[in-house]
C-alpha cells in the first residue's frame, strides 16, 4: 500500500501544485483577501463538486470517509447570499463507475480538507468567518480533518487488492486537472465581474 501511496503522491504533484498556485485560488492565502475572491472560490468548487458527485455511479463503503461537500457548500453560499451557478457551467467531470475511480476521486476529495485547514484560517484572520460557523466547506472537519484522514488512509489500505493501480492513480490527476478546469471558468467570471465593476 505504501507504493500506492507513493506513486499517488509523486503523479499527482504537479497537477496539484499547479492547482495551489491558481489565481482563483492563490488569494485565499493572501493578506488582503477579500470576499471577492472567497465568493468565487466557492461558486467554483460548488460546480465541480456538483457535478462530480452526480457521476459517482459505484457504492461507496459506509467506513471510507466521504466528506459531505455539496451540503457545506451549500451552508456558505446561504451565509453569503450567493446563488449557485453550477447549472450555468459545464464543468470537467468523470464518470466514477469503478471502485478505483472513485478512491482515485475520493483521495483528492478528503486530501483537501487538509490544505482547506489553512485557507480556514486565514479566512478567520482576514475577514473574520469562523471555522465551522461561518464558514464549513474549508473548515470542513476542524479538529477532526487528521483524523479523517488517517481513518481514510488506513481503509484504502484495507481494501487495496479491490483496485486497478493505474486507474486510481490517473483519476486521481484528473480530478486535479478538472477542478484547475473548473476554476479557470470561473476566473473568466470573476475577471469580467471585475472588469463591470471598474466602469
Amino acid at each position: 500500500m505504501m507504493a500506492l501511496l507513493k506513486e499517488l503522491r509523486e503523479k499527482t504533484q504537479t497537477a496539484h501544485e499547479k492547482l495551489h498556485y491558481h489565481p482563483l485560488l492563490a488569494p485565499l492565502l493572501t493578506s488582503d483577501l477579500i470576499l471577492f475572491d472567497y465568493h468565487y472560490a466557492l461558486l467554483a468548487f460548488d460546480a465541480f463538486y456538483r457535478q462530480s458527485e452526480k457521476n459517482i455511479a459505484v457504492s461507496i463503503h459506509p467506513e471510507i470517509p466521504n466528506a459531505p461537500v455539496i451540503q457545506w457548500l451549500e451552508s456558505d453560499l446561504k451565509k453569503q447570499n450567493l446563488l449557485s451557478r453550477s447549472q450555468s457551467i459545464k464543468p470537467k467531470c468523470i464518470l466514477i463507475n469503478t471502485p478505483s475511480k472513485l478512491m482515485g476521486y475520493l483521495y483528492v476529495k478528503q486530501g483537501s480538507t487538509l490544505g482547506g485547514q489553512v485557507i480556514s484560517k486565514n479566512l478567520y484572520k482576514h475577514l473574520q468567518l469562523r471555522p465551522l460557523l461561518d464558514q464549513r466547506f474549508f473548515a470542513a472537519y476542524g479538529v477532526d480533518n487528521g483524523i479523517r484522514w488517517q481513518k481514510f488512509i488506513s481503509q484504502l489500505r484495507n481494501i487495496e487488492h479491490k483496485f486497478v493501480p493505474s486507474e486510481l492513480v490517473e483519476t486521481a490527476i484528473q480530478t486535479f486537472e478538472n477542478v484547475t478546469h473548473t476554476c479557470n471558468i470561473l476566473m473568466e467570471f470573476k475577471n469580467a465581474q471585475s472588469a463591470s465593476r471598474a466602469n
